[in-house]
């Protein structure tokens, strides 16, 4: 008796391999486009936090842009604080798509983390 052919015959090289990895972001923003995240493909992207530091005595705005595209524009972070950047957890990023963030003066540190799934182009959302 011949037995069918899984899609996972090499699952033993598969465990292997993580198919999550997970990513740790700490960028200082600057005022004009900093990359935060670059997207790769064949891997989405799971954004699972976002905070963001004003190590200035003054108020600063952060925005972020993902691909062309602005989702958060002029947030502003009071002096010496530390926020979460709210609505930012547990978005779900395409293979290949960047973020990237402009503050409107130096002084913002932004932390996040996430994790790249591995194949993530052959999936359908």
């Amino acid at each position: 008796m011949k037995l069918a052919q899984s899609p996972f015959s090499d699952q033993k090289q598969r465990r292997n391999a993580s198919l999550m990895t997970p990513v740790a972001i700490d960028v200082a923003i600057l005022t004009t486009a900093t990359t935060i995240y670059t997207g790769l493909a064949g891997k989405f992207f799971l954004l699972r936090k976002m905070s963001v530091c004003n190590t200035t005595a003054g108020t600063i705005t952060l925005s972020i842009i993902k691909a062309s595209n602005t989702w958060l524009s002029s947030l502003s972070i009071a002096a010496n604080t530390t926020v979460d950047v709210v609505g930012f957890s547990d978005i779900l990023l395409p293979d290949a798509v960047d973020m990237a963030a402009t503050a409107s003066a130096t002084g913002l540190q932004l932390f996040a983390w996430g994790l790249q799934v591995e194949g993530g182009d052959t999936w359908t959302l």
